[in-house]
């Protein structure tokens, strides 16, 4: 799953990757490349799309820290206008989690982005955020991007700040 695969090349933050690349960009028939010879984007170009739309130059990825769900993989990053949190749900069954965030100025809502079998990088109803905490709805083998907007938009310090879903913590 190339959603699995990005978050290993840049999941340790110790290895500051700056860039991700996928070469293989046109298939026949598979879902391998990006787009088919018809011109029509797979599945595996949504997802990849779940990252590129939304996690935008000059963001940083921060820890997550917590995450105890073996099928629940997570990354988050940071940028001067908002947050991005990338949900990776590998089960079968749907599931939703509690992500908190604290530390600095909590948004005041979520706007989920989902790539499944079924949706390509659906914009969804915006999630509230009441205390610093959402309950995030992962469908089953989904990708679900949530971007929060407007935590610490005048602020110009990138570190600072954690995010926790149940127990797992973002820190910033």
């Amino acid at each position: 799953m190339a959603s699995q695969s990005l978050v290993g090349s840049l999941g340790a933050r110790r290895r500051e990757a700056s860039a991700w690349l996928y070469w293989w960009y046109q298939t026949s028939s598979d879902n391998e490349g990006l787009v088919l010879q018809s011109g029509t984007m797979t599945k595996r170009c949504y997802t990849i799309g779940n990252y590129s739309k939304f996690v935008r130059p000059g963001y940083v990825m921060v820890d997550v820290t917590g995450n105890s769900n073996t099928n629940v993989l997570l990354s988050a990053f940071k940028g001067t206008d908002g947050t991005v949190i990338v949900a990776i749900n590998k089960s079968a069954s749907a599931v939703s989690v509690p992500i908190t965030i604290t530390g600095g100025t909590a948004p005041a809502s979520c706007t989920p982005n989902v790539t499944s079998g079924t949706d390509d990088l659906k914009a969804g109803t915006a999630v509230t955020v009441t205390g610093g905490t959402f309950t995030a709805s992962l469908g089953a083998t989904s990708v679900t991007t949530f971007v929060c907007s407007s935590l610490d938009v005048n602020c110009p310090k990138v570190r600072g700040h954690r995010i926790r879903m149940g127990s797992v913590a973002v820190l910033f």
